[in-house]
């Protein structure tokens, strides 16, 4: 008997230990309400400018129809509170816009360059020697757009990129974002990018790159963990929304509802 109630303990932990930390919101009653709400809001950044289909105007359109509890928007957390002119250095348009046209304490920072910029503000040239690892990030994506003897292993992914930029161009918002489309084409264009540059001087950019999309998915589980039962909207450049949705679908299942962008 002493064996057989050691067993069912060492079951219910192992029961415990495999589920998630986060749960759906409960009622006085103990019963389970609707779960967090969360809407993934890919953008253009520049391309709003010439896709009359998708404009900024249209990204905040669909904040405000939403209506979410908390907006998580591609800027750092240290970076959040600071003013345009600080912001206008170092994020998209979009992203500013949307510290100013929504409640502040409604705003959150998801985004991160680096553990040399962690914890502290950046300077107006961070990015042309203000901060070492950024612009040595930096220096190397302009040699690598430049690199001669890279072209013929670039051409075989030449298509991937082309065809993010044919949607980026034409899509409207619920296109863009609900058919997974473009998603599909950028996760499958970093990939191959990051297999073609191991082992070459560019390594640090890909490798750079996979570590902002974790420290992004990050700080989104963690504003979802802290936020049950609400409505979230995340809004990510284009390039990190398929690696958003994974990291969610991951850890949360079912216990996140992923809402699709509605037509306008």
């Amino acid at each position: 008997m002493m064996k057989y109630n050691g067993l069912l303990a060492l079951l219910f932990l192992l029961l415990v230990g495999c589920t998630s930390a986060f749960q759906p919101a409960q009622n006085a009653s103990g019963n389970k309400v609707v779960p967090t709400q969360v809407m993934l809001l890919a953008t253009l950044h520049g391309l709003h400018k010439s896709n009359p289909n998708y404009t900024y105007d249209h990204v905040y359109e669909l904040i405000r129809r939403y209506n979410p509890d908390i907006i998580g928007v591609e800027i750092r957390p240290e970076d959040i509170d600071q003013d345009t002119s600080y912001l206008k250095q170092l994020y998209p348009l979009e992203m500013r816009q949307i510290t100013v046209l929504f409640p502040r304490d409604k705003v959150y920072g998801v985004d991160w360059y680096g553990e040399e910029a962690a914890g502290q503000l950046l300077p107006p040239d961070a990015f042309k020697g203000g901060n070492k690892q950024l612009t040595e990030i930096k220096q190397l994506e302009r040699n690598l757009n430049s690199d001669t003897t890279l072209r013929s292993r670039m051409k075989m992914i030449a298509v991937f990129p082309q065809k993010m930029i044919e949607l980026a161009s034409t899509s409207t918002p619920a296109e863009f974002n609900n058919s997974g489309h473009y998603d599909l084409v950028a996760e499958l264009y970093y990939k191959q990018l990051d297999i073609l540059l191991q082992g070459t001087p560019y390594a640090a950019y890909a490798n750079f790159n996979r570590s902002r999309d974790e420290h992004i998915g990050s700080n989104i589980i963690s504003l979802i963990e802290h936020n049950p039962g609400k409505k979230l909207v995340f809004v990510l450049g284009a390039n990190h929304s398929f690696a958003a949705e994974k990291t969610i679908r991951e850890k949360f299942g079912e216990n996140v509802k992923l809402v699709e962008v509605p037509g306008l």
